[in-house]
């Protein structure tokens, strides 16, 4: 049975995930191997000095900071996490002001239909309201490196969790494109898929439900109020998604059932 184009490049675009997923996994590992990008500070300054890193895992920030005051001739380090989920809310009324710098149009450029920008900010516009903030906790170095360990080990399960179900989804788009495509394994590939759908969300609640609350423990900011609660919404759909592909499923069980039936009749 010759497959169709959208057969195979569905098939495709399997291969090209399963390939991303593969390198994604093996970066997330080292990284998680290696550590958090906390260097050693052993170099003599000999002004003020101040910088930080940044890294983001999955929408969550981990600042490290850097500080040398040449004046009174001390070091500290400060170690902040920013989590994604956690938003407050302000009324117009009760919302802090900054001043903001104005990206001026003129002088800014844009490349590569917006890969590649340049942006020049000119002037500032004073009074601009801060109507929802994300807060930044002060966490040890200990407390620092274990979460952020942590979330390196969130992205490890989560790219070999996509790994195992493209795996899957291109082994039921391979199967379709044999001539008796009603078969027990497609069927078991498909009814795989299905259920690896079905639990992603809940497992995606159920690992930041746990781990957030132990990082960004709760707040209360004057005047503003919590939008979003830590560990993020239940990605329903993720299971509705799941749903309908269980009762594909359940339609391409009978379909195998109807065609061994019609093989044993023959």
């Amino acid at each position: 049975m010759k497959s169709s184009i959208v057969t195979t490049s569905l098939i495709w675009i399997c291969n090209i995930a399963l390939l991303i997923l593969l390198l994604a996994l093996f970066l997330s590992g080292w990284y998680t191997i290696r550590g958090p990008l906390i260097p050693d500070i052993d170099r003599e300054f000999t002004s003020s000095t101040s910088f930080s890193i940044t890294n983001s895992v999955a929408g969550r920030h981990f600042i490290y900071q850097f500080v040398y005051d040449a004046d009174a001739d001390q070091r500290n380090e400060y170690h902040y996490y920013v989590p994604a989920n956690q938003i407050f809310r302000f009324k117009p009324d009760d919302a802090p002001y900054v001043d903001a710098s104005v990206m001026d149009p003129d002088l800014s450029e844009s490349e590569w239909f917006g890969l590649k920008s340049l942006n020049i900010y000119a002037g500032k516009e004073k009074g601009v309201p801060l109507l929802g903030v994300i807060p930044g906790y002060n966490l040890d170095r200990e407390n620092f490196v274990k979460a952020e360990r942590l979330h390196q080990l969130f992205m490890v399960l989560s790219f070999t969790f996509l790994l195992v179900l493209f795996w899957f989804l291109r082994r039921f788009l391979t199967g379709l494109r044999k001539a008796g495509f009603f078969t027990n394994s497609n069927a078991l590939n498909l009814r795989i898929t299905s259920w690896l759908v079905f639990s992603a969300p809940f497992l995606h609640y159920l690992w930041l439900w746990f781990i957030e609350p132990a990082i960004a423990e709760q707040i209360r900011i004057e005047g503003a109020s919590l939008a979003q609660m830590p560990g993020g919404g239940f990605r329903f759909e993720l299971l509705i998604a799941g749903l309908i592909l269980i009762l594909i499923a359940k339609a391409f069980d009978q379909g195998v059932k109807l065609q061994q039936e019609q093989d044993l009749t023959i």
